[in-house]
């Protein structure tokens, strides 16, 4: 909730937030100075898609019902290994999971995952050798889960995965579908 709240103010205050804030740090150098702002500035353009309340009420409840429903998944995986978490304690772990794997790793987050989700783990209280099993288990149901619903939308958009070799395509909206131009 926090993190929604800071991108709403940002999303609405921005331009105020570059002002006064970024543009008067004294210890950058001028060159670092226009980088970090031409960072802020495309940050800034990405959130322009969530002005507005609905929208941004929309995209709020998607993440919360998201974050959520993967708490439940990851409870409900350690019901399977008998490690007794609670829901909160399963969210703690998906944010620690989520916050880990934004470091650059290996395709798949492999080794990155199961770091984080052993650590958080352990900040939870869970020593025994059921982390790991419980870890790699977790890993193996998110991959598979996010292939599959990968799978079915490139199957329902009609490509077909080597057609991607081909290089980009141009695609234009018709009636609100998306359609090779």
């Amino acid at each position: 909730f926090l993190m929604l709240s800071i991108l709403f103010a940002v999303g609405y205050r921005g331009d105020w937030f570059l002002e006064r804030v970024v543009r008067r740090l004294p210890f950058f150098s001028d060159k670092l100075l226009q980088r970090l702002e031409y960072l802020i500035i495309n940050f800034l353009d990405g959130l322009k898609g969530l002005k507005g309340k609905r929208r941004f009420l929309s995209f709020a409840a998607s993440t919360v019902i998201i974050w959520l429903l993967e708490s439940v998944m990851v409870w409900l995986v350690s019901q399977a290994f008998s490690l007794e978490l609670s829901i909160p304690q399963s969210l703690f772990i998906i944010v620690a999971i989520g916050l880990g794997t934004m470091i650059p790793s290996s395709p798949g987050y492999i080794g990155t995952y199961e770091f984080f989700a052993i650590n958080a783990l352990e900040t939870i209280g869970i020593h025994d050798s059921s982390a790991l099993g419980f870890t790699l288990t977790l890993h193996i149901i998110m991959l598979l889960g996010t292939s599959a619903i990968g799978a079915l939308c490139l199957a329902a958009s009609g490509q077909k995965v080597f057609k991607f070799r081909a290089g980009p395509q141009e695609y234009r909206i018709n009636d609100g579908r998306i359609d090779p131009a």
